[in-house]
């Protein structure tokens, strides 16, 4: 092996390959054949009958290539994602991300090897089923660039979809290099007679020639023969190395053989029922089905119990050690053990990336034996594997027989709080927090969790006094550091991202060198991101994302953890202004979340998308979505997603028009990027007063944004206003020109166009198109206070109350409440302005009715009803 090469493991942390035997004689050309292959095609495959030397010529070759190289023999009837993700992990030196199909991990396969021209060896492949043989060949082969995937077989190959591979039908030695190793066994053992009769009869096999060397190539059967010639101390040691699927430990061994194990290790060295390097003892495969057929039911069970202590003290990647162990313990009969074990480790497989392996580790457990705490801990793996709706129906049916358990309610909590049932998530918590024997860990957990169900049902600001509470009972600085984060996420969730930034500062002040708070830790980095973001730190919060990014890769499997990362980054686009890019996350969370039965993150998810759906300017899409999310939320009595639906409401342009603050370029609760939307409906509102020099002001700031995609309705809307104020200054070319950029606008970007025309009539600017506008028979002046039709007009000017009535009106404003402040400055009560409400009405209607005006009436509403030819010209300074 290289220096170079033995620096790259050693950095990666990956284990160790096998070393090629001493005795490789004769398959130097074979060596140099494939290592000249593999420099030109992805793939080789070398077959041939047991014995025949291939495991060996593989080690030899990864023993020569210049890049990292992993080994992994096939197990019979194991599933490919198993024999993928252990070669993941090995290439990556750890944890990697759980991957939902086998495609998803070819493909993440292939990018590994392909970043370090690495490459992997699957030993006896014929052993896996054809489809995954057929998927793993053809995969690698189409897609692997650098990297170089060996497999050794004793079947030919054969792949359904063909790539460039080369294949090597490994033969018998020819019978100078037979003789050759004939007497290189001489020389370690001792001369031993018969050559030319055991050639006769071997055919060059390596394996046949080194057992008649030891003496054992006496019948037809000669591995039979060997197998009945074991001692009994033999016997059980070739018996655990036939049952383990993994090398074996030599120091362990030789302590479980007593006084004599060297001996007995290097007599099945000898006769090659053993292999045997740094890397640990492994049985040859030709061996295996023989020995096994010498053990009864009794004996393989206990081989399996020993096995099952001896992979535990392994240097073995954690989820192979885990699976393994678990694998002895149920064929040892002992399956409460091999549970309790899992639950003890289930963290080991999660960080790794291995939630799916560790639900077929407790599948392998009967359901009718699975303890509460065994079938609690699968259904938190569903859970982070996402199959919520399984875990909770799990959870649910073993509630509902009457379980008392702490970590029980916890579970049942969280996963009804997933499935949008909150108020079975309340009472789970509740009968957590009322158990006599709670510990200060399942404390904190249900204190976290009965704040985030009590955010999630409207009740805010009494979750977070309860945390406050708790914190100020705890002197642990990690779990205090879990309040103050949950208290920093429920403001959040509430969009109070101020509030939320100090009490983030306080739990990562707690949380610093604790590396034992994984998923909080993990799941704060990206959520100071999404403040960072709201708070208009743009740099600085796309800094820490990639440290979020770089975290959560590291931190390997959780993909509960994950989902929750990208809806928090969806919402990071947002605020910075990547309004497009955050469609499509959200959208992407939505799938994930439908897929995996959250109802309450679907929920979310939605609910966002309504509201950048309105900020790119598709209305009518955002309408209907949002009505339909309030409508299941309704249903699912879920208060956060009936708020984040009003919110997103307010993202409308129409509402934000006719709730646009005094002061537009000031604070806002919104991030910086949603400065642009509220200066250009300023700008517009100013247009239809005639203040050009507001609409400039305001203008001026918002030009870098405008030239982005993202803010195509805002460019849209700048447009409409100067084509507003065009109008005022009677200048109908210009208007016209700015009409058609606007329109050009959205027909690039799909923005309804019918939005563009109602917020220019609310502006002043009653044009349906420019050609309508050019035509415009009625004229509402509010520079001159006069109301002109063809042959009439109505002064305004002496009629204070009218006038603010019909310019309220004209303005777009329609809802009681609102005309009540226009007309009396005073907030709207029943009972003092409905009356004199109705009376002005009904004398402008009477006003504006030469005109061709009407004003119709609705529930708590007025409105005006305008020609396609009228227009309005707001006043340019509020009238008294």
């Amino acid at each position: 092996m290289t220096r170079k090469r033995e620096r790259t493991q050693r950095e990666t942390g990956m284990a160790r390959l096998p070393a090629p035997p001493a005795l490789f004689l004769g398959r130097d050309a074979e060596r140099r054949r494939l290592l000249a292959q593999l420099g030109r095609v992805p793939v080789a495959c070398v077959s041939g009958v047991a014995g025949v030397g291939k495991t060996a010529l593989a080690y030899a070759v990864a023993a020569d290539w210049p890049a990292p190289a992993v080994y992994r023999r096939a197990q019979a009837g194991e599933p490919l994602a198993s024999l993928l993700d252990d070669a993941r992990r090995a290439l990556a030196g750890g944890a990697v991300r759980e991957r939902d199909s086998d495609d998803e991990r070819l493909d993440e396969l292939a990018h590994a090897l392909d970043a370090d021209g690495a490459l992997l060896i699957v030993d006896d492949l014929h052993l896996v089923a054809d489809a995954d043989r057929d998927a793993l060949l053809s995969a690698l082969g189409a897609q692997l660039r650098r990297g170089r995937l060996l497999v050794t077989s004793r079947e030919r190959l054969v792949s359904r979809r063909g790539a460039d591979r080369v294949e090597l039908r490994l033969e018998g030695l020819d019978e100078a290099n037979a003789r050759a190793l004939w007497a290189s066994l001489d020389n370690l053992y001792g001369t031993s007679a018969g050559f030319e009769v055991v050639w006769a009869r071997s055919f060059g096999n390596p394996l046949t020639l080194r057992q008649a060397h030891a003496g054992d190539l006496g019948n037809e059967d000669p591995i039979a023969d060997v197998v009945a010639s074991l001692s009994a101390a033999e016997l059980r040691m070739a018996s655990l190395l036939a049952l383990a699927a993994v090398r074996l430990p030599g120091p362990a061994l030789v302590e479980r053989a007593g006084r004599d194990g060297r001996a007995v290790i290097a007599s099945l060295v000898r006769k090659m029922i053993a292999e045997s390097d740094a890397t640990g003892l492994c049985v040859h495969d030709a061996f295996r089905a023989p020995i096994l057929a010498c053990l009864d039911v009794p004996t393989e069970r206990a081989r399996h119990g020993e096995l099952a202590e001896l992979v535990q003290g392994a240097a073995l990647d954690a989820v192979v050690r885990g699976r393994e162990v678990t694998r002895h313990l149920v064929r040892a009969g002992r399956v409460a053990d091999a549970g309790t074990f899992l639950v003890a480790h289930a963290a080991d497989f999660i960080r790794n990336g291995a939630a799916h392996e560790l639900l077929r580790a407790y599948d392998t457990i009967p359901a009718a034996e699975r303890s509460p705490a065994v079938t609690i801990a699968r259904a938190r793996t569903l859970t982070r594997a996402l199959d919520v709706r399984a875990a909770h129906d799990e959870l649910a049916r073993l509630s509902a027989r009457g379980v008392e358990d702490v970590e029980l309610d916890l579970a049942l909590a969280q996963s009804a709080m997933l499935t949008a049932e909150l108020r079975v998530a309340e009472s789970a918590v509740a009968r957590a927090l009322a158990r006599p024997r709670v510990t200060p860990e399942q404390l904190v957990r249900a204190q976290t969790t009965q704040a985030l169900v009590s955010c999630h049902l409207g009740r805010g600001d009494e979750a977070r006094a309860q945390l406050e509470a708790a914190s100020s009972r705890t002197s642990i600085d990690k779990h205090r550091a879990h309040l103050m984060l949950t208290h920093a996420f429920t403001l959040w969730l509430d969009e109070r991202a101020g509030p939320a930034e100090r009490f983030f500062a306080q739990a990562r002040a707690l949380y610093e060198g604790d590396t034992t708070a994984y998923q909080s830790v993990a799941l704060a980095v990206p959520l100071l991101a999404a403040l960072l973001a709201r708070l208009g730190h743009a740099d600085e919060a796309r800094r820490v994302e990639r440290e979020a990014e770089t975290l959560i890769a590291a931190r390997g499997g959780d993909r509960l953890l994950v989902s929750d990362v990208r809806f928090l980054r969806a919402g990071l686009s947002y605020d910075l202004g990547e309004r497009r890019a955050a469609l499509d996350a959200f959208a992407a969370c939505q799938r994930s979340f439908d897929a995996s039965g959250q109802i309450l993150g679907s929920l979310m998810a939605r609910a966002w998308r309504g509201r950048v759906l309105h900020a790119l300017g598709r209305r009518k899409q955002a309408q209907a979505l949002l009505a339909a999310t309030r409508a299941e939320a309704e249903v699912s009595d879920v208060p956060s997603v009936l708020a984040l639906v009003d919110r997103a409401r307010l993202a409308d342009p129409l509402h934000a028009l006719a709730d646009l603050p005094a002061n537009p370029s000031g604070e806002s609760s919104e991030s910086p990027a949603a400065s642009p939307r509220r200066r250009v409906l300023a700008a517009l509102q100013a247009a239809g007063r005639g203040d050009a020099r507001a609409v400039e002001q305001l203008l001026a700031p918002t030009r870098p944004w405008l030239s982005r995609a993202d803010y195509a309705l805002d460019a849209a809307i700048a447009h409409l206003a100067r084509a507003t104020l065009a109008l005022v200054d009677g200048d109908a070319r210009r208007a016209n020109r700015e009409h058609r950029r606007a329109e050009a606008l959205a027909l690039a970007h799909d923005i309804d166009a019918d939005l563009l025309t109602e917020l220019a009539r609310r502006a002043g600017d009653r044009r349906a198109t420019p050609t309508q506008a050019a035509a415009a028979t009625v004229m509402l002046d509010g520079r001159s206070h006069e109301l002109r039709w063809p042959g009439g007009h109505a002064p305004l000017a002496r009629r204070p109350a009218l006038r603010r009535l019909l310019y309220a009106l004209a303005g777009g404003t329609t809802a009681k409440t609102a005309l009540a402040v226009a007309l009396w400055g005073q907030a709207y009560k029943p009972s003092t302005h409905d009356n004199a409400l109705w009376m002005n009405v009904t004398r402008l209607r009477k006003l504006v009715a030469p005109a061709g005006l009407g004003i119709e009436a609705t529930d708590g509403e007025y409105r005006l009803v305008a020609a396609d030819g009228f227009v309005f010209v707001a006043p340019a300074v509020r009238t008294s």
